[in-house]
């Protein structure tokens, strides 16, 4: 429940329209996806949420899905929220990142073209890497209808090209398998591998399947298939990017060996440790993520100031690490190709509403007029934790009575993991 005098504050300080980045102060612990949950209700489009880091990201992740009643096991075709990572590995490493975070930013990216008001959830790190085009990147998946036509050799290309493997059995996500008419998927955005029965050249069922049992499960009707890759591995992008790798190379100034192994593997679609920094060279150039935001959408800064500092961090740090892959003699590409600067990153956000929110008790910092910010109140409970847990072997209640007599002006909902936890509170 929301008290009417909170809702009045963010619908004065919200209004339909206004410009630049309006400032909240005094912010703390999950009162943070609390009042995003409430902007989210009232504004329904498209939002980016940015923490300064991945674990800050996680946290307010899960606030939010608390606090908007997102389910973890939605499809995600029915998913409004997202956890946008990073590669989670040091630029221009010699390791690929976990396919998982490849996959969860690729269903970011799709949410946002497709989405009408998608909400995702991201770092300073995650958004500073470039992504593939836009249009490059609506070719890169397919939406399937049980019942519908579709040529099951196109689909197996497709597979093949977008970075899913070819295995015996599919227990892993980007794995695919083959059994006469059927195709097992395990693609990503799913908690569980699919099954794809084949009659012709129509899609006859879709059926969720245990990879511990490969037992078939409930039927689905409509399937999302995005790709496992941010490139393609056959056709054009393969040729544009041996032209451009061999430019590379010889700019350089690569041994021979060298040069003819890395072409080798990219013509021939054998993937490499760390081939996904070469990223830039299979497209004409890639994008801000920034660009995939429609004009109408909202940027919530969380910690504003800690997101800066982590901005500067990161500058030093990708130019660092290009310039020692260059001293090491290996092929990576230019630096600002693949990485946004922090000079780059604010011309980006620019043009969007904004929202920077604080933790400290703040009002009108700077000279700005009250328009522009919003002071709130809220409290951090991490140390009634301690303090009921300080009571020996048996917890004891007493300091979390002693804390609502201190909040007796306030209306206080406890929220608890079963109805038998809040019969005990009770």
């Amino acid at each position: 429940m929301v008290s009417s005098a909170l809702q009045e504050k963010i619908a004065a300080f919200l209004p339909d329209q206004w410009q630049g980045e309006k400032g909240l102060f005094g912010l703390k612990g999950g009162a943070r996806g609390y009042l995003l949950s409430l902007v989210a209700q009232r504004f329904p489009r498209p939002m980016l949420v940015i923490a300064p880091t991945a674990r800050e990201a996680e946290n307010l992740y899960c606030d939010l899905a608390f606090f908007l009643g997102e389910e973890a096991a939605l499809s995600p075709l029915e998913k409004r929220l997202h956890l946008f990572p990073s590669w989670e590995i040091l630029p221009f490493e010699k390791l690929s990142p976990h396919p998982d975070h490849v996959a969860a930013r690729l269903e970011g990216l799709y949410h946002l073209v497709e989405g009408a008001s998608p909400i995702l959830v991201s770092t300073s790190a995650a958004l500073t890497q470039k992504v593939l085009p836009r249009e490059a990147f609506k070719r890169s998946y397919r939406y399937l209808v049980a019942g519908a036509e579709l040529e099951r050799e196109a689909l197996l290309k497709h597979l093949a090209a977008w970075g899913f493997q070819h295995v015996p059995l599919v227990e892993e996500r980007g794995d695919f398998s083959v059994r006469g008419a059927i195709v097992d998927i395990f693609p990503p955005a799913y908690a569980r591998p699919l099954r794809l029965e084949f009659f012709g050249d129509r899609l006859d069922s879709i059926r969720a399947f245990d990879p511990a049992t490969q037992r078939s499960q409930e039927s689905l009707q409509e399937l999302l298939l995005l790709p496992m890759k941010e490139f393609s591995l056959r056709g054009e992008a393969t040729h544009h990017a041996t032209k451009e790798l061999e430019k590379r190379a010889d700019e350089l100034e690569l041994g021979r060996r060298e040069k003819r192994a890395l072409l080798d593997s990219v013509i021939s679609g054998i993937p490499f440790p760390g081939m996904e920094f070469l990223l830039p060279y299979f497209y004409p150039g890639l994008a801000a993520i920034f660009s995939y935001l429609s004009p109408g959408s909202l940027i919530w800064l969380d910690q504003a100031a800690q997101i800066e500092k982590e901005l500067e961090r990161l500058d030093q740090l990708v130019w660092e690490r290009g310039a020692r892959a260059q001293d090491e003699g290996r092929l990576t590409p230019p630096v600002e190709s693949l990485y946004l600067s922090a000079a780059q990153w604010r011309e980006e956000l620019s043009p969007f509403q904004r929202i920077a929110s604080e933790s400290l008790d703040l009002f009108a910092p700077g000279g700005r007029s009250s328009e522009h910010t919003l002071s709130v109140k809220s409290y951090v409970t991490t140390d009634l934790h301690q303090d009921i847990s300080a009571h020996g072997k048996e917890p004891s209640l007493a300091p979390l009575a002693a804390r609502l007599k201190e909040w007796q002006a306030e209306r206080v909902f406890f929220v608890a993991p079963t109805s038998g936890d809040a019969g005990r509170l009770r």
